[in-house]
């Protein structure tokens, strides 16, 4: 797996290969980039739309959330990328959905792992 991030950090981060989401991502066997390639199989990505997003979609790449990666890291193994689509962030406030979508991942990875009963 070989994957860049778009939108997850800020552009001007000097050293992006020590923030979170890279570290886990390495942590998990995965190739982490600064930039797209024919190499890359999937764009992290902090919302839709954004160029590297939409490139990946045009090259018919895959394209998650962050939540993907910590759904990976929680169960164990490569989850479905049909479950983590990158999603607009909802304002504070204006839905319980993302608390709700990270409770029932969550339950998953507890129930998956044998514990949460």
């Amino acid at each position: 797996t070989s994957l860049i991030f778009s939108g997850c950090w800020p552009q001007n981060l000097a050293t992006p290969y020590s923030h979170p989401l890279w570290l886990l991502a390495e942590g998990l066997g995965a190739e982490c980039s600064t930039a797209y390639s024919a190499r890359t199989t999937h764009v992290v990505a902090a919302a839709p739309g954004t160029a590297k997003a939409l490139q990946a979609e045009r090259d018919g790449k895959h394209v998650v959330g962050p939540e993907w990666l910590h759904a990976c890291m929680f169960q164990w193994h490569r989850v479905s990328e049909a479950q983590y689509p990158a999603r607009v962030k909802q304002r504070a406030g204006s839905s319980a959905s993302a608390p709700a979508r990270a409770k029932d991942d969550l339950k998953a990875a507890l129930s998956a792992a044998g514990g949460g009963k």
